[in-house]
């Protein structure tokens, strides 16, 4: 199969997405649209990517040789 010269990989249309690029992501774009629910209890992409932010700051701090960007960016 050959790729079309503009459909290849570029900076702006490929981006490695791991779980946490993936959040990051999704709290810039959509951070007002509901990400989780749980039984009445609904939390926002910016509300859960601030719960997963003070989570991995406190395994890091929990850890003295923890990994320090484990918290970059959230």
């Amino acid at each position: 199969m050959r790729m079309e010269e503009h459909l290849s990989q570029r900076a702006t249309n490929h981006v490695s997405l791991t779980p946490v690029e993936f959040l990051k992501r999704a709290v810039e774009v959509f951070p007002e649209r509901p990400k989780v629910a749980w039984n009445e209890k609904v939390w926002t992409y910016a509300q859960f990517g601030r719960i997963v932010g003070r989570f991995a700051r406190f395994l890091v701090d929990s850890n003295e040789t923890g990994r320090r960007n484990l918290c970059d960016g959230l």
